[in-house]
């Protein structure tokens, strides 16, 4: 192998574990993903619920990146677009 390969693998390693703040960078990612899931959940559960009503929220990137950040406020706000707007 290369030494300057091993070299550049072992000094990022070693400035990982000195600063630690990877992982917690790993941790808001990780909650992000979780949340992003839930409510894509939640998403589908309202079209199914409110299918009969017109109710439709298109789950794509967007609808769940946006939820997934913002969380019941961006889903307040696409029901409101969709109910006003469209």
């Amino acid at each position: 192998m290369n030494v300057y390969f091993v070299f550049s693998i072992i000094s990022i390693i070693t400035l990982l574990l000195i600063a630690g703040a990877p992982m917690k960078i790993l941790r808001s990612a990780g909650a992000i993903v979780v949340k992003m899931i839930v409510f894509s959940i939640v998403i589908y559960g309202i079209n199914v619920i409110g299918g009969g009503s017109g109710i439709h929220i298109p789950i794509n990137y967007f609808t769940v990146l946006f939820t997934g950040f913002l969380g019941f406020p961006a889903l307040i706000v696409l029901l409101a677009i969709d109910s006003f707007l469209i």
